[in-house]
């Protein structure tokens, strides 16, 4: 264990601050006075730069309605942009339509010729069920969404 025991170094709080108030008086003075800052003594340098942020005139109040006009001025682009996207959505769409109709009208014959030739290979009493295969698909879709609602409605109920 050792023994030797060094006492703490001493408390010099009071001499720093009593430089900084200095300094601080210092940067005042000069800067008062008008004098070319002294580059040795960054401390004081900017104390001074500080002095002169603190004799700047303040800025300009805010006006009563500064929220208001944000408020506006946010809600005016965005309602700006979502025309531009309504706009470039619609001519979008007006494309695709056009080269759509352009597709169809150069190779619907070939598509046609395509489609009909498996039909025309099927047999005869196809046509009468094919009614029936909609019927059981479309009931089927109704059954899930009804049995999909009455579980909704448990798991509102129990929340």
């Amino acid at each position: 264990m050792n023994m030797s025991h060094t006492p703490p170094p001493p408390d010099d709080r009071e001499q720093r601050e009593a430089q900084e108030w200095l300094a601080q008086e210092r940067a005042l003075r000069d800067e008062r006075a008008g004098l070319p800052m002294d580059a040795g003594d960054a401390r004081v340098a900017q104390y001074r730069l500080l002095v002169r942020a603190l004799r700047a005139p303040a800025m300009e109040p805010l006006p009563a309605d500064f929220a208001a006009q944000v408020a506006r001025r946010v809600e005016a682009s965005a309602t700006l942009g979502d025309r531009l996207e309504q706009w470039l959505l619609n001519g979008l769409i007006l494309v695709m339509a056009a080269v759509a109709l352009y597709v169809v009208a150069s190779y619907g014959g070939a598509w046609w010729d395509a489609i009909a030739a498996p039909l025309a290979r099927m047999p005869s009493g196809l046509g009468a069920w094919l009614p029936v295969l909609g019927l059981c698909a479309g009931g089927t879709w109704l059954w899930d969404r009804m049995s999909d609602l009455g579980g909704r409605d448990q798991r509102a109920h129990a929340a």
